[in-house]
């Protein structure tokens, strides 16, 4: 027997973000989304820094690492 699938976690009445979050909400969210912004930034400075690669290769390594394997790459304390 198949089992019933849950309701929306997120509440969402409209499927707009937009109206189905508080102005509040939007503005927690927000929040984080730039902070993990300049987190990322930052640790791209960073390789950049340590990796010491050409601009144009810089692009090409940048982009197609994953957070995680950015964070693998630093040498821990």
């Amino acid at each position: 027997m198949r089992r019933q699938a849950p309701s929306s976690r997120s509440g969402s009445k409209t499927e707009d973000p937009k109206k189905d979050l508080s102005a509040a909400q939007l503005q927690g969210i927000g929040a984080v989304a730039i902070a993990w912004n300049e987190v990322e930034f930052m640790l791209d400075c960073l390789l950049y820094s340590g990796l010491i690669l050409s601009g144009s290769s810089w692009l090409d390594v940048i982009t197609r690492l994953s957070t995680d394997a950015k964070i693998e790459l630093i040498p821990s304390a």
